[in-house]
Formats: structure tokens, C-alpha cells, sequence
């Protein structure tokens, strides 16, 4: 099912809080608290895959780096490896004591996986064994998110503890602590590894250097918890998703707002396609939505068939400048 503005994929019958895009960009993935993880064909929306076992509800998804495998958390205290082809469930990841938490993530080498949790503990454990590498124990309330570095020498963890904490993915040994004001229920590492990105309860966006722990920018918008944060390859923009019902687009340099996207529920983790051009949302809604970026031809041509101007909040949403579009 399309629309000028979006693409959806639906099919699940509860609840998305999870979504992913396969390195490629021809393929999404969605998790559900339906208890089940779907695979879709992004050009026509048609559901490939189901991918079925876990006991409880979805809440997070990965793909492998190389697209052959997909990663999937549970509420019933499981993280699950499963082959994209056959379906076939390969191996599971056990330790924690509690529900994961909002994610997962895959090593940039493929070869590691790693895990948050409400018992208040990151995990890495290795892909082929399934065994615990490094545990790690510092913060002091659940660990919401979790992200890698992109040289996989670092993971960046967000916490319900009001910090943000970056470790040495190989020791476990502490880095630094970014102390927030609110929970950190979303972190992220910039492709180039020189600032992460961390998202609060509070509703703010935080840019900083992961090096020396200062803050460098501040996103202002939000009204609520922001549940997701993610970089577009170059890096020059931020994705944005929060349970104000709706997701936003910055401009990483200036801190501006670029584009707003909006939902009908909370918006959970986003994603961004690998070239850069379309955005793929999470909702308590039972379908994604993927937007298009840049459409500007869907301006011109809702332009020529509009009865009013443009409202000062929908000129916010389709990045329209303070005159009518042409």
C-alpha cells in the first residue's frame, strides 16, 4: 500500500517497535509485540518472511553486515539469530536476567552481537558460539540502548541511570560517562566515529564528543521520550523518533530542524536507508511507515491542487521555506 508521502508495510497484528533496513536497501524488518519478526520486499511492500518462535512480544531487530542474517531481542529473555534465506532460527544468545532492551546491534565485522537489558547489563557475546565475551556492569538502572563504534572497538550504552557510557568493546574497561539530566533511552555513533548521539526522557537530542565527553549540540523540539536517534551515512543529518508522535530530520551542524514527520501514536527506533533517501518508522500503530526524504515533487504536485496555503505546522513537516512553494 502506497501514498505521495509514504510507503507502509503491514501485516503484523499488534504493535511495531522495531524496524531495520538490510545493508542492501531492498529490504526491511519489522518486530512486533505480535511475537513475530516480517521481512518485506521495500519496492513493492510484499511481505517475504516470517520469522516465528519467540514466546513474547519484539523489541529489537538487526541484519548481519552482510545481509545474510538477522538478529532479533525478546521479552521472553532471548536474542535469536536467524537465516534470511531459510527462515531457520540458528542460535540463541541467553544471560540476561531481565527483558532486553529497545535494540540490538551487530558488530561492523559480523562476528560479535550485542545486548542490553533491564537487568541493568550490556552483553557481547560471539556469533558463531553464542558465547558471553564481555559483560558490562557500571550502570546502575537498566540499559535502554546500545551501539558499536564503527570500527567495533567501542560500544556507546544509554541508560535509565541518566547517563550515557562508552567502554572498550574488547576489555569492557570504562571510557567516559555523559551525564544527562533524564534517562538515555536512545544512543548513536556517527559513521565516522567523531561525535555519538544520545536521546532522553526529557525529550532533548544531544550531539557530543565521545572523546573528551563534551557536549557539542543540543536538538530541541521534542515534547517527549525520545526513543530513537540515528545518523545518515554522511553523517550531516540525525533521524529523530519520539513519543510525541513524531519524527524529525537535523541538520547536525547548525542543529536546525530540517523535516518533521508526522504519526498518529508514539514512534519507536527508526531507520535510515543506506543511500540516504528514505526514512523507515515504528509505531504503536500495527504497520512502518517508510517517507521519502526529499520529495519535492510531491510538493509541486500537491501544490497545484491545494485550496489553502500550506499551515506553519505542515511547512515544518515538508521542509517548506516561509513563501508558498512554487
Amino acid at each position: 500500500m502506497a501514498c505521495h508521502a509514504c510507503s507502509i508495510f503491514a501485516g503484523h497484528t499488534d504493535a511495531m517497535d522495531s524496524v531495520a533496513y538490510s545493508p542492501d536497501g531492498r529490504y526491511v524488518l519489522t518486530g512486533s509485540l505480535d511475537k513475530t519478526v516480517r521481512l518485506w520486499d521495500v519496492q513493492t511492500g510484499q511481505e517475504l518472511k516470517i520469522f516465528a518462535g519467540h514466546t513474547s512480544h519484539i523489541i529489537g531487530v538487526a541484519f548481519s553486515p552482510d545481509g545474510r542474517y538477522v538478529l532479533t531481542s525478546s521479552g521472553d529473555l532471548t536474542t535469536r539469530l536467524w537465516d534470511v534465506e531459510t527462515g531457520q532460527e540458528l542460535r540463541r544468545f541467553l544471560g540476561h536476567t531481565a527483558p532486553p532492551s529497545n535494540n540490538v546491534a551487530y558488530a561492523p565485522d559480523g562476528r560479535s552481537v550485542l545486548t542490553g537489558s533491564w537487568d541493568k547489563t550490556a552483553r557481547l557475546s560471539d556469533v558463531t558460539t553464542g558465547a558471553e565475551l564481555v559483560t558490562f556492569t557500571d550502570h546502575t538502572g537498566a540499559v535502554f540502548h546500545v551501539a558499536y563504534a564503527p570500527d567495533g572497538l567501542k560500544i556507546l550504552t544509554g541508560g535509565y541511570d541518566k547517563t550515557a557510557r562508552l567502554w572498550d568493546a574488547r576489555t569492557g574497561t570504562a571510557l567516559q560517562v555523559l551525564a544527562l539530566p533524564d534517562g538515555a533511552a536512545s544512543v548513536a555513533y556517527a559513521p565516522d566515529g567523531r561525535t555519538v548521539l544520545t536521546g532522553s526522557w526529557d525529550g532533548t537530542v544531544r550531539l557530543w564528543d565521545p572523546e573528551t565527553g563534551r557536549e557539542l549540540q543540543r536538538l530541541i523540539g521534542h515534547t517527549d521520550v525520545v526513543w530513537g536517534v540515528a545518523y545518515t551515512a554522511d553523517g550531516q543529518r540525525v533521524l529523530t523518533s519520539s513519543a510525541d508522535k513524531t519524527a524529525r530530520l537535523w541538520d547536525v551542524e547548525t542543529g536546525a530542524e530540517v523535516r518533521r514527520f508526522p504519526g498518529r501514536m508514539s514512534m519507536g527506533p527508526g531507520a535510515i536507508s543506506p543511500d540516504g533517501r528514505s526514512i523507515l518508522l515504528s509505531s504503536k500503530e500495527h504497520c512502518a511507515r517508510q517517507w521519502h526524504i526529499d520529495y519535492h515533487d510531491t510538493i509541486r504536485y500537491l501544490s497545484g491542487r491545494l485550496l489553502r496555503d500550506f499551515s506553519a505546522d505542515e511547512r515544518a513537516q515538508y521542509s517548506i521555506g516561509g513563501t508558498s512553494p512554487e
